[in-house]
């Protein structure tokens, strides 16, 4: 029997079984030493002005560089501020106007606060984009200073042989310039020690979060937002990032449920909107809030995340805002999410692009309740106790604070 859960938060068994841990302001030790110095967070896209105030007013999930902020008093510099560093200094401007278009909105950002470095200051980094680019500028004009940690998503670039050379001797460049880079995957830490040369002791896994105060079954529903729920039992899948959603329909199209794909994100550069494939009846593809993702994850009777092969995390945010509203998960099983889901704990795996596999993992999930309420429950364990967002700016922040220290 395919299971439909109504929609009114977790039931008894559930609450009994959510156990949080929840830190609302890090370390002390860690927050005075980061305020002492000047930490600067750099951001490779537009953070929307009105951000702020919409997470103090609970409409969307928290930022982890806008909880840095809070936090650790950060200077947050995006591409808005690049742009007002443009408009203020005409030269700088031009030559950015002039360079810009080969080089790339993330380059020029780490061109411009090279400019305003000091010592004392520490960077944080959320990307290789920026933070290659920032380092390898360093090490041209021999700027020891100051620390740089990099988020890192993805260690090899190229579509060529030619391309992925020249882009790891650059890689291997700027990475001696980098203090520490933090990595979404085992995998990616195992192929920088391996294959790029990176000591052991500069690159560290630090898992994915998510804000478990905004996806939390027990948030009251929002009416308005829950108009978006089908009136019939469904399953849900999300994002973008190398998606298989061919795969996916392929494999309900001839099952008795609703498919509900939210094919948005607001960093990814991949599509979907439903002209790549033929839609099945009982296959819908929209986009929608984060409010309203949180009304469609409580009502879903299973999650499942399809995922090309790769050793990114790509799918994570959306395994993690399941889990978070305790909702059972189904996903390809990639080296990327090697790192998170352990297999009948907290979901189920199944092999990348074979739909056969996928449509018989997805019948066995929803006809068996309890076992898809007890993954279900795990996976919000999982969440409330590790991946959740004030524990993440906790560990950045004690990375950063070691980093500082070993400089001095």
């Amino acid at each position: 029997m395919i299971q439909f859960f109504p929609r009114r938060g977790p039931s008894a068994q559930l609450k009994d079984n959510m156990t949080e841990k929840i830190f609302d302001i890090p370390n002390d030790k860690i927050q005075k030493r980061l305020k002492n110095a000047r930490l600067i967070v750099l951001v490779g896209g537009f953070i929307h002005p009105d951000r702020r105030a919409e997470t103090q007013r609970a409409e969307k999930p928290r930022m982890d560089v806008l909880e840095m902020e809070r936090c650790y008093g950060a200077e947050v510099l995006d591409f808005h501020w690049q742009e007002r560093f443009n408009k203020e200094n005409r030269f700088w401007g031009l030559i950015s106007l002039l360079l810009q278009s080969i080089l790339g909105w993330s380059s020029m950002l780490a061109l411009a606060v090279s400019t305003k470095l000091k010592p004392g200051d520490v960077v944080y980094v959320t990307g290789e984009d920026i933070g290659l680019p920032l380092a390898a500028f360093s090490r041209l004009i021999q700027r020891k200073w100051p620390p740089i940690i990099m988020r890192m998503e993805q260690p090899i670039y190229g579509r060529t042989p030619l391309r992925r050379r020249l882009f790891t001797n650059y890689f291997k460049f700027a990475a001696k310039r980098i203090d520490l880079i933090l990595c979404r995957t085992q995998a990616h830490v195992d192929l920088l020690v391996s294959e790029l040369g990176v000591p052991p002791q500069k690159a560290t896994f630090i898992p994915e979060m998510t804000d478990s105060h905004f996806f939390d079954p027990a948030v009251p529903i929002d009416e308005d937002d829950a108009t978006v729920i089908p009136n019939v039992p469904y399953i849900l899948s999300a994002g973008l990032e190398l998606r298989d959603y061919e795969t996916l329909i392929a494999a309900v199209k001839e099952m008795p449920i609703q498919l509900v794909i939210a094919a948005g994100s607001p960093w990814s550069k991949f599509v979907f909107n439903g002209e790549q494939v033929s839609l099945p009846e009982n296959v819908l593809v929209d986009k929608f809030s984060a409010s309203q993702m949180r009304e469609l994850y409580r009502a879903a009777s299973l999650i499942v995340v399809p995922v090309k092969p790769t050793n990114r995390a790509c799918g994570m945010n959306v395994i993690l805002e399941a889990w978070s509203m305790a909702r059972p998960v189904v996903a390809s099983h990639t080296l990327g999410l090697n790192s998170y889901i352990l297999d009948k704990q907290t979901g189920r795996l199944v092999p990348p692009e074979d739909s056969g596999a996928l449509q018989m993992m997805i019948s066995e999930v929803l006809t068996r309740p309890e076992e898809s309420r007890q993954l279900a429950i795990s996976g919000r364990q999982r969440v409330v106790e590790e991946l959740h967002i004030e524990n993440y700016v906790e560990i950045v922040g004690s990375k950063l604070v070691m980093i500082l220290d070993k400089r001095i």
